[in-house]
C-alpha cells in the first residue's frame, strides 16, 4: 500500500512535527522519574488547586463579601466575569497552544491568575473584585488545560492515572470549598480565600518556570517560521468568537437578575452575540481560513466519537452548573442550621462530583464500554433529580441521600466524556479537543444557570406569598395584618417583623417555616427543568461511540525538552499513531480537520 499523508491545509503540505518532539512508544522509564516531568505534573496540580481555591471558595460566600465591602447590587458579576472569561479562554488557549507550544501560555496564564488573586485580596470594593475575576477566569481556563498539557506527555492509555494523581491535592479544595470558606469567615476573614490562592498559585508559577519545557514552536513546525504562523492566525475567527461569546454570555447572565429579560440591554446582547457566534461557525466552515480557530470538520467529522460527546458534555454541565448554583441556595434557605453546618452541607455536591471525577479517571481505560457507562450514569442522574423535586424542610436526610449520588454521576460522566473526546481525536490536537469540549460545557452551563435562576425567581414570586399566608394565618395572624407582614419580610429586618400588628413568637416561627416551604416549592420546579435536560442526555447516549479501546495505546504524543536527549528519541515504529495509519513521520496536524 502506498504511503499516505494527511492533508495539512493551505500552504502547509511539508510542515510536520520534528521527531525530537515526539515521545513514541518506548520512552525510557527514567523520563518519568526526571525532575522536569515530575515537576511539571506537580505544577499542573498546584495550578489547578489555585484555580479551585480562587473561585470555589469566594463564590460560596459572595453575599458575605458584599456585606463587608459593599453593598453593591452588581456583586453577582464577580461570578459572571469569571464564567465569561473562562469560557472565552478555553478554546483560544487550547488551539493557540497547539500551534505555538504550551509553555508560555501556562506561564503567562498562571501569572495573570496570581495578579488577580493579589488584587482580590486587597480589594476595597466590589468593582475591584469584578475586574480581578476576569484575570482569574482567564487563568482558570489555562489551569484546566492540564488535560492537554499532561495528557500529551504520557501514554494515551495511562492518561487517566496521571489525571488522578494531579487531582489528589485538589481534594480538600474541590470537596470542601464551602466549608473552608465559611470557616475562614468565622475564624479570620474572607480574604484568606485569596491569600491561600496566592500562596498556591505562586508556587505553581515558580515550578512551571523551572520544570515545564514542552516542545518549542520550532519543534512543532519543521518548515514554518514564527512569522508565518502568526500571519496564518485566524484573526477574524478569533474576533467573532470573542465578541459572540462575551456578548451572548453577558446577556444570559444579565437576564432576570441585573436586567429584566425583555430589557433592551439583555435582548441586544443575546441577539448580537448569538448572530456573531453563528457568523463565527459560518466563517470557520465556509471561509477557508488557513489555520481555523475551530475547524468545523474537527467538530463534526467524527460524530459518535466527538460531536455527540461534546453535546452530551454540554447537557452534563447543565446539571452541574445548575445544581452547584441551586443546592447551596437550598441549604441556606431550606436547611438553615448555622454557618459551619451549612458549609458542610453545601460541600456535599462538590465532594461527590469530585469523587466521581477521580473514580472515572481510574476506571476509564480498564472498564471499556464507555457508552454503557454514560447511559447508566445519566439514567441514575435523571432519576435522582426527579426525587429531589419532593424534598422539603422535613426531609433533609432524603435530600442529602439524593444529591450525593447525583453529584457523583455528574463528575463521573463529565470525565468520561472528556477522556472519550480526547481519545477520538488526533493526539497532537489534544489542546483543540479539550478547549472545544470546555467551551461548549461552559456555554451550555451558563445558559442553564440563567434559566434556573429565572425559574427560581419567578416561582418565588408566587410561592412566597402563598406559603407565608398559609403558615401565618394558621398560626393565628389576622388577615388584615398580612400586608404589613409582607413588607416586613421583604426588608429581612427582625425589628420590622416584630413591629407587625398582632405578631407573636409562634407566628414568627410559622412565617420562617413558611418561607422554607416556599423555597422548597420553587426548587422543585428547578429540579423538574434539570430532569428534562437529563432526559435529553439519556436520549443522546446511544449516539456516542461504543468504546475507545482501540485508541488506548502506549503512544506518547509529545516529550519534554532536555530529558534523555540522546539522539534516540523514537524509532520508526514509535512515530506511528498505532491507529492503522502507515506513516514514516508525523505530519503536522494543525490544519487537519478530521
Amino acid at each position: 500500500m502506498a504511503e499516505t499523508k494527511p492533508s495539512l491545509g493551505q500552504g502547509s503540505e511539508n510542515d510536520h512535527i520534528r521527531q525530537d518532539a515526539i515521545g513514541g512508544t518506548s520512552l525510557d522509564r527514567r523520563y518519568y522519574r526526571s525532575f522536569r516531568f515530575l515537576g511539571s505534573m506537580v505544577a499542573f496540580s498546584l495550578s489547578l488547586c489555585g484555580s479551585y481555591v480562587g473561585y470555589l471558595l469566594p463564590v460560596g460566600i459572595l453575599t458575605i463579601i458584599n456585606a463587608d465591602i459593599g453593598p453593591d447590587a452588581n456583586y453577582p458579576m464577580i461570578a459572571v466575569a469569571w464564567t465569561i472569561s473562562n469560557a472565552l479562554g478555553n478554546l483560544l488557549v487550547g488551539r493557540l497552544s497547539d500551534i505555538f507550544g504550551r509553555r508560555y501560555f501556562l506561564l503567562v496564564g498562571n501569572a495573570l491568575g496570581l495578579l488577580g488573586f493579589i488584587v482580590s485580596a486587597v480589594a476595597r470594593n466590589i468593582s475591584s473584585l469584578i475586574g480581578a475575576s476576569v484575570l482569574i477566569g482567564l487563568s482558570a481556563s489555562v489551569s484546566l488545560t492540564f488535560y492537554s498539557a499532561a495528557g500529551e506527555l504520557v501514554p494515551i492509555k495511562d492518561r487517566g492515572y496521571w489525571y488522578f494523581a494531579i487531582f489528589v491535592p485538589v481534594i480538600p479544595f474541590g470537596m470542601f470549598s464551602a466549608w473552608l470558606a465559611h470557616n475562614f469567615v468565622l475564624i479570620a476573614t474572607w480574604r484568606w480565600c485569596y491569600y491561600l490562592a496566592i500562596i498556591i498559585q505562586g508556587c505553581a508559577v515558580i515550578l512551571l518556570a523551572v520544570a515545564y519545557f514542552p516542545p518549542s514552536v520550532e519543534q512543532l513546525h519543521s518548515e514554518k517560521s514564527r512569522r508565518q504562523l502568526i500571519s496564518e492566525i485566524d484573526c477574524l475567527g478569533i474576533f467573532l468568537y470573542t465578541a459572540g461569546t462575551v456578548l451572548f454570555l453577558l446577556g444570559v447572565s444579565w437576564g432576570g437578575s441585573t436586567y429584566p429579560w425583555k430589557s433592551s440591554e439583555v435582548i441586544a446582547c443575546l441577539v448580537v452575540g448569538g448572530v456573531t457566534l453563528i457568523l463565527f461557525f459560518t466563517w470557520e466552515g465556509f471561509g477557508h481560513p488557513t489555520s481555523p480557530l475551530l475547524p468545523v470538520k474537527f467538530l463534526v467529522g467524527d460524530k459518535r466519537g466527538f460531536f455527540f460527546p461534546a453535546i452530551l458534555g454540554g447537557v452534563d454541565s447543565m446539571f452541574y452548573y445548575g445544581l452547584t448554583l441551586i443546592w447551596p441556595t437550598q441549604v441556606n434557605t431550606v436547611y438553615t442550621t448555622g454557618l459551619r453546618t451549612e458549609g458542610w452541607l453545601a460541600s456535599i455536591l462538590s465532594a461527590a462530583s469530585q469523587t466521581g471525577t477521580m473514580v472515572a479517571t481510574l476506571v476509564f481505560y480498564r472498564m471499556g464500554h464507555q457508552r454503557i457507562a454514560l447511559g447508566v450514569a445519566f439514567t441514575i442522574m435523571v432519576g435522582l433529580t426527579g426525587g429531589l423535586t419532593v424534598t422539603n424542610p422535613t426531609n433533609r436526610a432524603l435530600a442529602i441521600g439524593l444529591v450525593t449520588p447525583a453529584g457523583f454521576c455528574i463528575g463521573f460522566s463529565e470525565t468520561i466524556i472528556l477522556m472519550l473526546g480526547q481519545a477520538c481525536r488526533d493526539p497532537h490536537m489534544i489542546g483543540l479537543a479539550v478547549g472545544t469540549l470546555g467551551f461548549l460545557r461552559l456555554l451550555f452551563g451558563a445558559v442553564a444557570q440563567a434559566l434556573y435562576t429565572t425559574i427560581l425567581s419567578n416561582r418565588l414570586a408566587t410561592t412566597l406569598p402563598r406559603r407565608i399566608t398559609e403558615f401565618a394565618v394558621n398560626a393565628g395572624l389576622p388577615t388584615s395584618a398580612l400586608p404589613d407582614l409582607f413588607q416586613a419580610v421583604a426588608t429581612q429586618d427582625p425589628d420590622a417583623l416584630n413591629s407587625v400588628p398582632n405578631i407573636t413568637s409562634s407566628v414568627i416561627e410559622a412565617v420562617t417555616m413558611g418561607q422554607k416551604f416556599a423555597y422548597a416549592d420553587a426548587f422543585s420546579s428547578v429540579y423538574w427543568t434539570a430532569f428534562a435536560f437529563g432526559a435529553v442526555g439519556v436520549v443522546l447516549t446511544p449516539f456516542v461511540r461504543k468504546d475507545v479501546n482501540d485508541e488506548m495505546t502506549a503512544y506518547v504524543p509529545k516529550k519534554l525538552r532536555g530529558v534523555l536527549d540522546d539522539g534516540k528519541v523514537a524509532d520508526g515504529k514509535d512515530l506511528e499513531f498505532e491507529k492503522g495509519q502507515s506513516t514514516t513521520h508525523v505530519d503536522h496536524p494543525l490544519a487537519k480537520s478530521a
